[in-house]
């Protein structure tokens, strides 16, 4: 588990999905839209 900043979105909650970067939660996404990306980047190879 990893610490992240939350400061940039507004209404954030436990288990919501957001795209990072850097340590920064940069806007939510819905879960439909988290495992879309979660299974190209695994097919991809890359270990989310």
């Amino acid at each position: 588990m990893k610490t992240i900043s939350t400061a940039l979105l507004d209404d954030v909650a436990v288990d919501d999905y957001v795209i990072l970067h850097v340590g920064y939660a940069l806007a939510k996404v819905d879960e439909d839209e988290a495992r879309r990306t979660l299974e190209m980047l695994r097919d991809a190879g890359v270990q989310p």
